[in-house]
């Protein structure tokens, strides 16, 4: 664990207590930004795992080159934050503390502190603060998670196309995969979600997001695409259904079969303003699924009647 008291000064010895400004590496303006990138480039280097603790003045040129050439975009801008922390800043009250700036190991990629180095830009002001180098990206999935990062932003900085749709499909898989397939209330923390979306079959993960993604489209959102991602992922490993998936998928994009019934009903619902949740949504893929398999007609009353029964189950199970 790195001790955030442990402050190093630039030729690595350590230090017990904060630095001056001016003892920090980058700390004199007067320095090239060519030279700050360099000193940079070697602490990322000379890293040690799990990670190194260094003392680091942050120059606005300095911070500009970091958002051009060494950066990603894992939140929004705080605006209000930044506003605080740049005229702390320009007023001179900024104080190093145990929060640290944390950089990728090996591609000197800042994580976090997009918010600082924005202000840093913004108000013309240098700060210092600690930073960790040598992270695995993997580990930006537990860091900060009640501060706004969304389980799509861990996916992002993990490097995860498509995070937003990539991490809702992953999370309505595990609920399908779980003991129970209607557990719309299942939480985790971003890296449980990253670990399980590494253990899925990544080829057939892909192959179906176009598909779901356009059914989707097709459906104007009535069926979301993360959940239905996650449904045809599923069902393309069932040995009842595996075979019959893309066929099914292709009623749908299609408006065919069973395809066209449940758009019809859904639509019918969505316009008598009846509420909707994604349970029913998953009974009536149930139904279509199970038309399909067995090439029969699907009727609009016949999914009506199996949300019904669901729902009926339901309060009976409350009771």
């Amino acid at each position: 664990m790195v001790d955030p008291h442990a402050y190093r000064v630039p030729d690595g010895r350590p230090r017990s207590s904060p630095p001056d400004l001016a003892s920090a590496p980058s700390a004199s303006s007067s320095i090239s930004l060519e030279e700050q990138i360099k000193q940079w480039d070697h602490l990322v280097k000379t890293a040690e795992k799990p990670c190194s603790a260094h003392v680091w003045v942050f120059q606005p040129e300095f911070c500009r080159w970091n958002f051009a050439n060494r950066s990603i975009t894992n939140r929004r801008f705080r605006h209000l934050k930044i506003k605080w922390y740049g005229q702390t800043m320009k007023d001179g009250g900024w104080q190093v503390t145990g929060e640290t700036i944390i950089v990728e190991r090996d591609t000197g990629i800042i994580l976090n502190g997009y918010n600082r180095l924005k202000a840093c830009i913004e108000y013309d002001a240098p700060f210092m603060s600690l930073v960790a180098f040598g992270i695995e990206r993997k580990a930006f999935a537990v860091i900060d998670t009640g501060a706004g990062h969304t389980c799509g932003d861990a996916y992002r900085i993990a490097g995860v196309p498509h995070s937003a749709l990539a991490a809702m499909a992953t999370r309505w898989i595990a609920i399908y995969q779980s003991g129970n397939r209607y557990n719309r209330s299942m939480r985790w923390e971003n890296v449980q979600s990253l670990d399980y979306y590494e253990g899925l079959n990544q080829e057939t993960f892909w192959s179906l997001m176009p598909i779901a993604e356009e059914i989707a489209g097709n459906f104007n959102k009535l069926l979301p695409a993360g959940q239905l991602l996650a449904y045809l992922y599923v069902m393309s490993s069932s040995p009842r259904y595996d075979r019959i998936v893309h066929q099914f998928a292709a009623q749908l994009r299609d408006d065919r079969s069973s395809g066209k019934a449940i758009k019809l009903y859904l639509s019918s619902r969505r316009d008598a303003g009846t509420r909707f949740n994604e349970n029913m949504r998953t009974i009536v893929l149930d139904v279509g699924i199970e038309a399909t398999l067995k090439r029969a007609r699907l009727s609009q009353q016949e999914l009506a009647e199996a949300v019904a029964n669901f729902q009926i189950k339901q309060q009976d199970d409350e009771e």
